[in-house]
């Protein structure tokens, strides 16, 4: 009887182990994953920022009159929304 609880016991011991490895496995590729999701949002919110800054610079050297002023200040809105993203 003994001998067979203590079975039970190291094979509980083992499965409990292992489960924690995988435990602390997962959590290890969660904080890389956030991580790395953080810094591709950084990178194409930079994009978008650049990409808004230089279109809203062409468009104030093409377009002329009162709908380029409209155009440059939609362009300034929706900048300040990313800028505040």
């Amino acid at each position: 009887m003994l001998i067979m609880d203590f079975t039970k016991l190291k094979k509980l011991a083992e499965i409990s182990w292992i489960k924690n490895v995988v435990a602390e496995s997962m959590d290890a590729q969660v904080d890389s994953n956030y991580r790395k999701c953080g810094t591709a949002i950084e990178e194409e919110i930079s994009t978008i920022k650049e990409v808004l800054r230089n279109g809203s610079e062409n468009v104030a050297s093409s377009v002329k009159g009162q709908y380029g002023n409209k155009v440059r200040e939609t362009i300034k809105v929706e900048s300040e929304k990313v800028n505040n993203f």
